[in-house]
């Protein structure tokens, strides 16, 4: 007796379900595949560069709010407080204004800024309406009679508040200085806070590297640098060029940052060791970090270093959303 028309339909919509079941489980599991598939839409301009790490926020694959909000902080967290953002989480527990939470739950990032949301997404990947500063600020006018009159729309227009960093028009600081000329008779930066690049300053490593200037008698690497060079008249421009940056003025040497340091070859396991060195033409920020940590980690941090960040190749003016220049 043949076997059932139905009953081989069924078979083979069971079998390709399974099929497709396992591919998708196999997708989401592994680290090495593409998820985009998986997005619900697309993402903001401040994180379409992460298209491709679905996990660089899905830390957890089943974690809930909690999990996002934590990598929000994460990444953003040191510039989501006093003096730096006008209103830090602090601001929202304190008991004083719990009420203010009844509106709209400032503590969670998501509030403000939900992806996979393009029909919702305005400037600065906000997703609530451009009047969201009505749920807290409605009698504004009592207290600024110069805001009588004025639409909550238009808040950000010229620049007047921002959300996060509202130092631009700081009222008091404006105050202060309301009588004084417009530019000062004498241009000065504000004082330099060097505390905050102790680190870098302790950590620089003088040892391999003394602060003396160099002269082309010392390059270290001068077989090397001829092969790069190509034709043996362009030599001498290349050593001059080297000695006019700052490396060199510095006492940096070629090997600084072209010996790859404990990395292992493209080609084989071999691993640069002092005695065995392994030479890179095109060094990444890898190897600008044992002396620049400080401005890698800060490079990692923002739009052109934050793909590098999470393991990605470097982006590309073909991936850019604004307009690139074709020069």
């Amino acid at each position: 007796m043949g076997i059932n028309e139905t009953a081989i339909k069924w078979i083979a919509w069971v079998l390709l379900t399974a099929a497709a079941g396992a591919w998708l489980a196999y997708s989401m599991m592994s680290e090495s595949t593409d998820k985009s598939l998986f997005m619900p839409g697309p993402l903001s301009a401040g994180h379409h560069q992460l298209s491709e790490r679905c996990d660089a926020c899905h830390s957890d694959a089943f974690g809930g709010g909690e999990v996002i909000q934590q990598t929000c902080v994460d990444c953003h967290g040191n510039d989501r407080v006093k003096p730096f953002d006008s209103h830090p989480a602090k601001k929202f527990k304190d008991p004083r204004n719990a009420d203010l939470l009844e509106n709209i739950n400032a503590l969670q990032c998501i509030s403000c800024h939900t992806e996979h949301k393009p029909e919702l997404t305005a400037k600065d990947g906000l997703t609530q309406p451009v009047d969201v500063c009505f749920y807290c600020h409605q009698d504004v006018a009592t207290e600024r009679p110069s805001h009588e009159g004025m639409g909550f729309e238009t808040c950000k227009d010229s620049g007047c508040h921002n959300f996060h960093n509202n130092r631009a028009l700081y009222t008091n600081f404006l105050l202060k200085h309301l009588d004084e000329s417009l530019l000062l008779g004498e241009m000065i930066l504000p004082a330099r806070e060097f505390v905050s690049l102790l680190d870098e300053v302790v950590d620089y490593p003088r040892e391999k590297y003394p602060l003396k200037p160099l002269a082309e008698e010392d390059i270290d690497a001068p077989e090397r640098l001829s092969a790069m060079t190509g034709a043996e008249k362009e030599l001498p421009g290349k050593k001059k060029h080297w000695l006019e940056t700052s490396h060199a003025a510095s006492g940096v040497n070629c090997s600084a940052c072209h010996i790859k340091q404990g990395a292992a070859m493209d080609t084989n396991s071999e691993v640069s060791t002092e005695k065995n060195p392994v030479w890179d033409d095109h060094p990444d920020h890898a190897a600008c970090e044992s002396c620049h940590s400080v401005e890698v980690s800060r490079f990692l941090q923002g739009k052109h270093g934050m793909r590098l960040k999470q393991g990605l190749s470097a982006m590309t003016p073909a991936q850019a959303r604004l307009p690139m220049k074709k020069d």
